[in-house]
């Protein structure tokens, strides 16, 4: 028998798929917005990255990155700046797939946002919408009863807007304020702190659905970058339901993160805050809810026999058993009925308790008598 012994070497193999969030990847937004070109409102726009969004509309991209001498370009630039942070650092890191974007033009109309987000309907798979150059609060409120209605064909979304560059604390708690002529309150929209759209849209989509996004810390953002807040400022825009950026010096090394991810219905009354208005609950019920829905379209056209409906019911409970010890959720309570008013129709109840995130930690301590110390006699 002969035997082959090697010199010593190094092995490769090359793994052509990236990590990703729970099997599925990051959470994939569509951009609609302002930029420097003529309105195409006829089809949503896909890419990987920014590469191809910065080169000329005849060229498929979104115009020349402002940066490089193109036009100013609000798209673009957030865009540019949600790359920035979506893009991986590490081997292990979570990117995003893709990204869709709908430019409405460099002087669009509220009419044009409102038929880009028709148009949006098109791409199911887009969890996230993100509104550029628009920060009307009316506008906002009618986002809100749209999405509210996308919910019922099983679509589940979030959507991000900016506030006004500049604006001051008291600028910005007037705006989820019902004291207020105008005023947004709503679970499934979020305000973002202007200039920070595009890099806290890409925190956001890369954080898993049971994790807080202000826990992990931007992969594109430097100490010094965010605005300091002093305690107060941070308690009123914290209470108003707007999503800041901050230096978080707690820990040993300085880092940028976000301080909470709010809708702007935690500007309710804190006794009438409904329970998601924390992004936190809201995107982790949202994620289980679409996995739900994949798993009863299975009886759709099939025959509804108390069989069935008892398949049905159990394989829901076992995806959802399995994110309990996950620790994702904490409870659920779940039903499967036939309707009494229509005998084709099937009725899902129930309600997911998710995991809390640690918000606040109170340490007690005091200060103790010195020990005597005690010296033997030499």
């Amino acid at each position: 028998m002969v035997s082959q012994t090697s010199a010593p070497y190094m092995n490769y193999n090359e793994n052509d798929s990236n990590p990703l969030l729970n099997g599925e990847g990051a959470e994939i937004p569509i951009f609609i917005g302002k930029s420097s070109n003529t309105k195409d409102l006829t089809k949503v726009k896909q890419y990987k990255t920014f590469y191809e969004v910065s080169k000329t509309v005849s060229a498929g991209g979104l115009g020349i990155d402002p940066d490089d001498g193109g036009e100013v370009n609000p798209l673009v630039s957030t865009i540019k700046d949600f790359t920035k942070e979506v893009t991986k650092k590490n081997s292990y890191d979570v990117g995003v797939s893709k990204f869709y974007a709908i430019d409405v033009g460099s002087d669009p109309t509220s009419e044009d946002f409102t038929k880009a987000l028709e148009l949006s309907k098109t791409k199911k798979d887009a969890t996230v919408i993100v509104f550029v150059g628009t920060n009307d609060i009316s506008f906002m409120n009618q986002v809100y009863e749209e999405l509210h209605t996308q919910t019922v064909r099983g679509m589940l979304r979030i959507a991000y807007f900016e506030t006004t560059a500049d604006a001051s604390v008291d600028d910005l708690i007037k705006l989820t304020n019902d004291s207020e002529d105008t005023f947004i309150q709503k679970t499934r929209i979020g305000l973002i702190e202007s200039p920070d759209l595009g890099k806290t849209v890409g925190r956001i989509c890369l954080t898993p659905y049971d994790v807080e996004p202000g826990y992990e810390g931007y992969r594109s953002v430097e100490p010094g970058v965010f605005k300091e807040r002093t305690p107060e400022e941070r308690d009123l825009l914290f209470n108003a339901g707007i999503i800041f950026n901050e230096d978080d010096a707690t820990l040993e090394e300085i880092t940028p993160r976000i301080c909470l991810a709010t809708s702007t219905a935690f500007g309710k009354d804190e006794e009438l805050r409904p329970n998601d208005a924390l992004l936190h609950a809201r995107r982790n019920v949202d994620h289980h809810v679409r996995k739900l829905l994949k798993v009863i379209a299975l009886q759709l056209k099939r025959n509804e026999t108390a069989t069935n409906l008892r398949y049905v019911k159990t394989d829901c409970q076992s995806y959802l058993d399995s994110e309990i010890k996950k620790g994702s959720i904490i409870d659920y309570e779940l039903e499967v009925t036939e309707s009494d008013s229509n005998p084709y129709s099937l009725i899902l109840h129930g309600n997911i308790t998710p995991v809390n995130s640690t918000l606040a930690i109170d340490f007690e301590n005091y200060v103790g008598a010195p020990i005597p110390v005690v010296v033997d006699n030499l």
